[in-house]
């Protein structure tokens, strides 16, 4: 219960720290708001694998994404980003490409799970975006884009590590 309890803390903490990142930013149609992944896959993803190997994978995916991290507020090993303007490479963002980007940062960390190890991405928006979403979307421009990129992250992170640490299929 204890664990569960420094876990909720520093997933407030995080999301606390991510919403003054974008503060000095300039956004004409109002600050986003602070809730990051559209709310979606806040629980982590659950890895069978270590948490130093997931760390790694992680720190890889970010650099490679070009997102540039910020100085580490503490040792809980997370990552947390500057604001980036790049749209994912997932080909659903074809559609939003002739949006103003909102700016996206990032919060990540890993925690130990028994013998496997939960990786948490959030990724939140800094500002609206004041059009309407495309046609077949139901959510803001904005909100999209978030969880968009914390999948393009997370699922790149599983990716990097079924490559550098395959697991036998039982």
């Amino acid at each position: 219960m204890q664990t569960w309890s420094r876990l909720s803390t520093l997933v407030c903490l995080g999301i606390l720290s991510i919403t003054g990142l974008g503060s000095a930013q300039e956004c004409p149609a109002g600050l986003a708001d602070t809730i990051p992944n559209n709310g979606d896959a806040l629980d982590g993803m659950a890895l069978p694998w270590t948490v130093p190997q997931v760390r790694v994978a992680l720190r890889e995916v970010m650099r490679r994404l070009k997102y540039e991290t910020i100085a580490p507020v503490s040792d809980t090993g997370a990552i947390e980003t500057k604001p980036s303007f790049r749209f994912p490479d997932d080909p659903a963002t074809e559609k939003f490409r002739h949006y103003r980007h909102p700016g996206i940062v990032v919060r990540a960390f890993v925690r130990s799970e028994a013998d496997s190890a939960r990786v948490f991405v959030f990724a939140r928006a800094i500002c609206r975006v004041a059009e309407a979403p495309p046609p077949g979307f139901t959510v803001p421009v904005e909100s999209t884009l978030e969880l968009l990129a914390a999948q393009e992250i997370a699922f790149g992170v599983v990716e990097r590590l079924r490559q550098e640490h395959p697991r036998r299929r039982f």
